[in-house]
């Protein structure tokens, strides 16, 4: 068996599982990126977040009530809705390039949103809350218009294909786009072109076709759809290979109220914690794994992310082809209203689930996949971030940095395309490390006798983007406050150095506190798979909500609140206005069997 343990691991050739090089290949495109002027760090990143939230009573009890007028409209308020649930709140920010506004846009959203719930608390974890009956809570709704009505018949879908409790896991989506400027700097980071081909800098060696000609100038057009995907798919690639990374430094979901369970037996991978809580003593992330939000069914999909064009037909394809056990559900219930959009595999591209997504800008009624064939990959969606309980904004500055770094540091990595071996290599990884990762030490052998090690793979990682990390903090920027790459990039060094300071033993240790321990395993060794008699999780992050509502109305008092909240309290009066202009503009007689069909094209 080759021990790659305390060398550099590099993810898969088309031929094995994994590959080895040198450090040169990186460390060259470093040179050459440290070489080229210094550009502002707001012409580097565009970044946006997303972040759901359920809303909660005085007992920690899912709430059972409508979504808050105060907020405005859930189906046309851009920066406040619902995602599934009706108590499960999505705050969006608009992308920025400036990466402190976007910190304290969202700061002021969950702020506002906060002080408008009437005795609520926002949730502050990714497990769900107490969930009386675990498949019977409110499916979001969104009003009569057909727009409404086609949201609310794709969530009954996702009800009856994969049940209401797994739609209740909620998370953080971070959003990333490159900047025009840096994305200049691209093609000459990358020393020749940016596919490693046989096109260099906009000449071609042999005997090539006008159309090759005609690629090679797109790929050096940084405004071309083919570029932005070549770069993006590159990272998108390589995120995939690394995924498990961010689930082992940024997992903070080891732990679940026994009400999710409710009805079903409890999994042999979980231990009592408490009164009413279950963990898995191996595990960071229970959201993304067996127990969260996933969809066994896709994982037997093989969706390609070596060309967009690829991606796209894929996707298509599952929205296409019906699937025997969905047709079985039907399309209407029994009293005739539908259910689902259609017996599909996805109902629609969005019902595919994965780590990351390659995303383009809407723009007025073009579904996702088209735009994204017509302008090319604007942005990329990050979606396997767990919430951070500990933080009154769900994410912290430090991992917001983190993440910027990484992608960027991904975008310089050699990405080779993924073989349909090296798929089935990531998924098996995913399944079994998402479980057990809290064993650090442990060696994960895959095929071809390769060995991966947590700990020793995360810090030659993490020893990699320490260059990365220092041209960034060298870079001029607008924000005012100091803020260090460097410094966000050490704090994880120091998690890797001791799993004591994992988000999820640190979860646990204060869950455990909360009542002073007791019964087995009261010592503080949470990893010794011993049941715990303390303080529950419910308990635990009810108290936290609480916490962060005295946060939420501290920061409605600062300068940063006020520059926002006209922007936000604008957009809950426009949400109104435009529903009822949606409403007005709509045949009210036609079919919902006709609108569906429409809307499906």
């Amino acid at each position: 068996m080759l021990n790659l343990k305390n060398k550099p691991l590099r993810w898969l050739s088309e031929s094995s599982m994994f590959y080895n090089i040198t450090m040169n290949t990186y460390q060259q495109k470093i040179n050459r990126l440290a070489a080229l002027p210094r550009i502002p760090l707001d012409d580097i990143f565009v970044c946006g977040l997303e972040r759901e939230t359920m809303r909660v009573d005085a007992q920690g009890v899912i709430a059972d009530t409508q979504h808050p007028e105060k907020l405005g409209l859930a189906l046309t308020n851009k920066y406040i809705t619902t995602d599934f649930a009706e108590s499960l709140i999505e705050l969006v920010t608009p992308p920025f390039n400036n990466t402190n506004d976007m910190i304290g846009f969202s700061k002021s959203l969950h702020s506002f949103i906060a002080t408008n719930l009437g005795g609520e608390y926002l949730w502050p974890a990714s497990m769900p809350p107490i969930l009386p009956d675990p498949e019977n809570f409110n499916i979001a709704t969104y009003g009569k218009s057909h727009q409404g009505q086609l949201r609310h018949i794709y969530r009954r879908g996702l009800s009856i294909r994969y049940g209401r409790r797994m739609q209740a896991i909620a998370g953080v989506h971070f959003n990333l786009s490159l900047g025009a400027k840096f994305q200049e700097y691209y093609n000459e980071i990358q020393g020749d072109n940016i596919k490693g081909d046989n096109i260099k800098g906009g000449s071609i060696k042999g005997n090539n076709t006008q159309e090759d000609r005609i690629a090679a100038d797109a790929k050096n057009n940084y405004h071309n759809p083919l570029c932005r995907n070549t770069i993006y798919l590159n990272i998108l690639r390589n995120y995939i290979r690394k995924s498990w990374l961010i689930n082992y430094l940024f997992g903070s979901s080891p732990i679940v109220d026994k009400s999710f369970l409710q009805g079903q037996d409890v999994p042999s991978f979980l231990k009592k914690f408490g009164k009413s809580s279950y963990y898995n003593d191996k595990s960071t992330c229970l959201r993304m794994g067996r127990l969260g939000y996933n969809n066994r069914k896709q994982v037997e999909l093989n969706v390609c992310f070596n060309k967009i064009e690829e991606y796209i037909s894929t996707i298509k394809k599952l929205t296409a082809k019906s699937d025997e056990q969905y047709a079985t559900l039907g399309i209407k219930d029994a009293q005739g209203e539908y259910q689902q959009l259609n017996t599909n595999l996805l109902q629609i591209e969005n019902e595919y689930y994965a780590p990351i997504r390659p995303k383009a800008v809407r723009r007025h009624d073009q579904k996702t996949l088209d735009v994204l064939m017509e302008n090319g990959t604007e942005y990329l969606e990050i979606r396997n971030l767990d919430i951070d309980p500990f933080s009154p904004w769900g994410i912290d500055e430090d991992c917001i940095r983190f993440m910027q770094l990484f992608l960027l540091y991904l975008s310089l990595e050699p990405s080779p395309s993924i073989s349909r071996e090296e798929c089935q290599s990531i998924r098996k990884l995913e399944d079994v490390i998402v479980m057990t990762n809290l064993d650090s030490d442990r060696d994960y052998d895959f095929i071809g006798n390769n060995v991966l090690n947590i700990s020793d793979s995360a810090s030659s990682v993490l020893a990699e983007m320490q260059p990365l990390a220092e041209y960034l903090d060298s870079c001029p920027t607008s924000s005012k406050g100091g803020f260090s790459y460097t410094d966000a990039l050490a704090k994880q060094k120091d998690v890797i150095d001791n799993d004591e300071l994992l988000p999820a033993k640190r979860q646990l240790k204060f869950l455990k506190d909360l009542t002073g321990g007791g019964g087995r395993g009261s010592t503080g060794n949470l990893a010794s798979g011993d049941e715990y008699l303390g303080g529950d999780f419910s308990e635990g992050m009810n108290n936290l909500a609480q916490q962060h509502l005295h946060t939420y109305q501290e920061h409605i008092k600062t300068d940063e609140y006020k520059k926002f909240a006209p922007d936000i309290e604008e957009q809950v009066a426009r949400s109104i206005k435009e529903e009822q202009e949606i409403l007005a503009q709509q045949k009210s007689d036609k079919p919902m069997g006709e609108v569906i069909t429409e809307y499906l094209g």
